[in-house]
């Protein structure tokens, strides 16, 4: 029997934690911090050890540097994403399809900055959707309510950079928790042996 790869084995609660602070770091430009949290969740994403977190926290940091400008060139985007799906199918020894999983993943960043805030977000969800079904190799409808909460808790972290990045507001605690049901369906999924 196959041993299942450490990818599928994340733990929901740290998953939800990292992202989290991911996000908060990220808007409030506490850029230590942020690489701090990126590290820890690819870390925990992937089921890496340090040394490989940090280098795929460096291949999705300059995916995301290059992303910014309005104007960016996507080819370099896709590139740089495709380099990073490659090294995680590689060392969880996965056979996900490295062109759909890249192409899955850009679309949720195109659908995300297409409808930031907006509650009407059914290509957030259909993007994480499409994520989760080529990682875990799964059925769509199988993960569908995982990509709905993960969706809910982008949703609460925009409201809560469009309502002045107050750090005691009550939406970081609503998207930590929206991530925490994300995950938490997710990780029954993909703990499934094929």
């Amino acid at each position: 029997m196959k041993q299942i790869s450490r990818m599928r084995l994340f733990n929901p609660y740290k998953l939800a934690y990292y992202e989290t602070r991911n996000y908060v770091t990220y808007y409030q430009r506490r850029w230590l911090e942020l690489m701090r949290a990126t590290v820890e969740l690819v870390k925990e994403s992937f089921g890496l050890n340090y040394a490989q977190a940090m280098y795929g926290a460096y291949l999705i940091a300059s995916a995301e540097f290059a992303w910014a400008p309005q104007d960016h060139d996507v080819r370099v985007v896709e590139n740089k994403l495709r380099t990073f799906y490659q090294f995680v199918r590689t060392i969880n020894r996965e056979t996900f399809d490295l062109e759909r999983t890249t192409q899955a993943e850009l679309s949720w960043w195109v659908a995300h900055r297409e409808h930031f805030g907006d509650p009407h977000n059914e290509s957030v969800v259909e993007a994480f959707t499409n994520l989760n079904a080529e990682l875990f190799q799964v059925p769509k409808d199988r993960v569908r309510e995982a990509a709905y909460w993960r969706a809910a808790a982008v949703l609460f972290s925009d409201w809560w950079v469009e309502e002045g990045l107050d750090p005691n507001s009550p939406r970081i605690r609503q998207e930590e928790e929206a991530f925490q049901i994300a995950y938490t369906l997710l990780r029954e999924v993909a703990a499934e042996r094929a």
